[in-house]
This record gives C-alpha cells, structure tokens and sequence, in this order.
C-alpha cells in the first residue's frame, strides 16, 4: 500500500479526511442519515473516510475547502426548496470547483468506483496547479418528489440528503466525458470531465449535451459569482428511487434500528 498522499503525492503517514467536511457532517446531521457502501452492498450509519490525506494538506488547503462548503450549506444549501422556487446563488467558482471535486474525488476512492478522470484534477483542488481547461459544473434547483401515501393519494416528500456519485449521460457523445453528481437537499451539481484526449470545442460540444437533456440546469463560469435558480422539471428523489427499492429492506431496517436507539436514549 502506498504511503503517498493521494492529493500532493507527499510520501508520509496518512492521516483521515472525511468524505464530505465534517463541519457539513455536523450541521446535516449524522443520525438520521442512512448510507450505503457500494463495496459491502449494505445500508449502514458509519461516515464515509479515507485514509491517504497527508496532514499538510489536510489541515492546510482542504480545511480552507471545508469551510467554504459549509458556509454554502449556511447560505443556501441547508434550505429545501419547493416547486416554482426562485434563489439567487452566490459563489466562489473555483472554490466551488474544488470542494465539489473534492468530494467526487474522495467519495471515488472510497467507494471504489472510477478515479482516474479525478485523479487529474487532485492538484487544482489543493490550489496546486490551474484550473482544468476541460471542466463543467452545472446546477440545478430539482423538485420535490410526489409519491403514493397509501390511500389513494399523494404525498410531496422533499429531497432532504447528501448524495456523490457516478452518472451516465445517455447522449452521442456522453460516452466520451464522465459525468458525476454531488448533490446537497435541492442543489444538484453536476461534474464533466474528459474520459478521453479531445479538443476543446469537443468537450464544450459534450459537455452541453448534459443541459440539453437535463432542463432546468444552470452552467456555472469561471469569472461570475451569481446566477439565478428557478425550480427545475427534475424531482428530486426520483433517480434514486431504483436504488431504494432495490434496497427497500435494508433501509427499514436501518430506520427501524435508529428509531429504537433513539427511544433508548430518552428512556435513560
């Protein structure tokens, strides 16, 4: 196993980084979050780390990321939004950028799912190199999801969750780019990247294939620090449904487990 920090490649003791900032972990809320390992194939309520961050970076440029994403989370993102919602979004781009990245990158890792179009970028997040040339960031204000309440109803449940990880733009050329979503409560982002060597005017070809098919997304700019958001036709909750259904049994019993924790608690 190597002993170089998979951000600077500095050789040392490695020390543990949290997948998303643990200042956000604090203020989410880490009781009532289920999550699940793709490894394992299980819900579980452990926080998700990894354990190849030298102490220099760390403490230095990504502490400075974590502080800037939390205050994001203050600012906008711990609000949920409703339909026909409008908000006004103020940014650092590069900043975003990176915690964004940040939190792919690390979430790859510890996932074990794809890492080498992140792994290029590792630099730029701790402000080491420029930004990439051929990087996107686009977002998105999604929907509450309307879902059956049992009595022949409907019931509006609001997106109220973290979420990193690999998506497939279904597009001609969304073979030749990843894409991956970091997603907090109602704010969507999405990360393009190149899969492959290719010419600017490709990747800007691909990469806007991404907001012809997701109506609604806004594209973040190096140079601007505000855009306006407005509800977009994406419900929240609906890409992850698939999943939750596949792994309905697991998540009861998760919930159930917590609920008697909880009861515990208050009986001591």
């Amino acid at each position: 196993m190597s002993n170089k920090c998979a951000y600077c490649d500095r050789p040392g003791t490695p020390t543990k980084d949290h997948v998303w900032p643990e200042c956000f972990l604090e203020r989410f809320g880490r009781e009532v979050v289920a999550r699940f390992s793709v490894k394992a194939r299980r819900v579980h309520g452990a926080d998700y780390v990894v354990n190849d961050v030298c102490p220099i970076c760390n403490s230095g440029p990504l502490s400075l990321l974590d502080t800037a994403f939390c205050k994001l989370y203050d600012d906008f993102f711990h609000e949920l939004h409703d339909l026909e919602s409008t908000v006004v979004f103020r940014y650092d781009f590069d900043s975003l950028a990176r915690s964004l990245l940040r939190i792919a990158f690390n979430s790859a890792r510890a996932a074990g799912s794809e890492t080498a179009q992140l792994v290029g970028t590792r630099k730029y997040v701790i402000g080491a190199e420029p930004r990439p040339a051929q990087l996107a960031v686009f977002v998105e204000l999604v929907a509450p999801t309307f879902l059956d309440d049992g009595s022949g109803g409907k019931k509006k449940v609001f997106p109220q969750m973290y979420r990193s990880a690999v998506t497939k733009l279904l597009t001609p050329n969304g073979g030749r780019i990843m894409t991956r979503i970091v997603a907090v409560n109602s704010f969507y982002f999405h990360l393009v990247l190149p899969r492959e060597p290719m010419t600017l005017e490709d990747f800007e070809e691909a990469a806007g294939e991404l907001a012809t098919l997701t109506k609604g997304v806004v594209r973040l700019l190096p140079g601007t620090s505000e855009v306006t958001l407005k509800t977009s036709p994406q419900e929240g909750l609906r890409s992850f449904l698939p999943h939750l259904t596949a792994f309905q049994g697991q998540y009861a019993k998760f919930f159930e487990e917590q609920k008697r924790k909880r009861k515990r608690k208050k009986g001591k």
